[in-house]
């Protein structure tokens, strides 16, 4: 037995325990359904879903014929599977996406180390780093992002059959991370960087095989996009993420998505200390990236998100109940495959100090999101407590829960308010 294939073993006992460890970590975040998960449990009680079994749910969602304004049909059957199965429990379901994130993790780390042959303690880092990230926490404690969560997962899992040469699996675990959520595109750079670095080295054989791949990958995209395209036009006020394209909007979108790039949160003004630090610090990383390819496919990652996510990011500020609480999904896709050719490339003062921002990020999140659950669940206790329906004034998310009596929304009347700076309820 080589020592790599036994530091390979120990690499894979160390993951299962700093996962374990992660789990006991987010477990204090299990406190109350929030957002699109309520919205998400009043449609598992709403007809159609709740005649339907869970064949005919999850073919619906490829069908197209649920009210949603999304066409992401694997990561929304997995959604609806689960829903049916776990009957809408939302901790069980959170749970389910931090299994992939810890799968997502562990399987980009294997790929580190079959493809560069880097230490146990190296691969061991990105797994840690990856999954004490801001990105992972508000992906595994709102299952909502069952999406990001699904997607990484199923490009994870390409990477790591790509690094050990089985390029059948890689193209059609890519395919299935399609039809997750539109953020694959992202992975591109990455696989065409990949692909790129072994070309010296291939054989006639070996470069046609990876020609065949690309064409599969890139033919299921544009099936996928036709289809979405067809169901639901990109950009159009059917969407769920319409377009600004005017410039300074974004300029300043893809300004704060670069700042808040390594904590995975935006949560400061633009004059503040952490605007300039998380800039600066993307700047360092970039610079030492080692190799022309590393720093083009990170540069790449980065402006294809701008595109993707453009005029979703703005400045979050003081304001603490809002929809930038769950903003670190965003980030979850790019920064993971940036984590990768950053370990792959860069220097270990330069890890160390994108492993600082990260966890320092991922605290931050984690004090926002016990906040933010903390008062819905007020919410819900006062409205379980009241015996007419409990009206809340919160203009930015409206809900009609009929199974908790509540009903929040544009009320200014209400006699409860939430209080959006510091969390928690108040008498209007």
């Amino acid at each position: 037995m080589s020592e790599y294939q036994t530091d390979f073993r120990r690499l894979n006992v160390l993951m299962i325990i700093f996962g374990a460890a992660w789990l006991l970590l987010i477990s204090g975040l299990m406190i109350a359904d929030v957002w699109d998960e309520t919205n998400a449990r009043m449609l598992f009680i709403t007809e159609p879903v709740v005649s339907q079994n869970v064949f005919e749910a999850v073919l619906a969602a490829w069908l197209h014929q649920l009210p949603l304004d999304i066409y992401r049909p694997m990561g929304s059957s997995l959604a609806l599977a689960l829903g049916k199965l776990l009957d809408g429990n939302f901790i069980w379901m959170r749970y389910f996406n931090a299994l992939l994130m810890i799968g997502s993790a562990g399987l980009l780390a294997q790929a580190l180390a079959f493809r560069y042959q880097t230490t146990t303690r190296h691969a061991l880092a990105f797994y840690v780093v990856l999954l004490f990230s801001s990105s992972s926490l508000i992906t595994s404690t709102w299952f909502a992002n069952i999406f990001d969560a699904a997607c990484l997962f199923f490009l994870a899992v390409s990477i790591r059959l790509y690094a050990t040469g089985h390029l059948a699996g890689c193209a059609i675990s890519f395919s299935l991370a399609v039809f997750c959520k539109e953020s694959y595109v992202l992975a591109f750079p990455l696989i065409a960087w990949m692909m790129w670095e072994d070309l010296p080295r291939l054989e006639k054989r070996g470069r046609n095989a990876r020609v065949w791949m690309s064409i599969s990958m890139l033919g299921v995209s544009a099936v996928y996009w036709w289809v979405r395209h067809t169901l639901i036009p990109v950009g159009s006020e059917a969407d769920i993420h319409g377009f600004d394209y005017s410039p300074l909007t974004y300029i300043g979108s893809t300004a704060s998505f670069l700042s808040g790039f390594l904590a995975q949160t935006y949560t400061f003004h633009l004059n503040s200390p952490s605007f300039w630090i998380g800039t600066g610090s993307l700047l360092v990383v970039l610079k030492f990236a080692r190799g022309a390819g590393a720093k083009w496919t990170m540069l790449a990652i980065l402006g294809m998100s701008s595109l993707v996510y453009m005029g979703m990011f703005g400045l979050q500020g003081e304001i603490l109940i809002s929809s930038n609480n769950f903003i670190g999904r965003l980030y979850l896709i790019p920064f993971a495959l940036s984590l990768f050719v950053i370990f792959a490339t860069v220097r270990k003062s330069v890890v160390l100090l994108v492993a600082a921002i990260s966890v320092l990020g991922m605290g931050d999140t984690w004090r926002r999101h016990a906040i933010f659950q903390q008062t819905y669940a007020e919410v819900y206790e006062l409205a379980e407590a009241t015996d007419a329906t409990l009206l809340v004034h919160y203009p930015e998310k409206p809900l009609d829960d009929f199974q908790r009596g509540l009903r929040i929304g544009n009320f200014p009347d209400a006699g409860v308010r939430i209080d959006v700076l510091e969390g928690g309820i108040d008498d209007n």
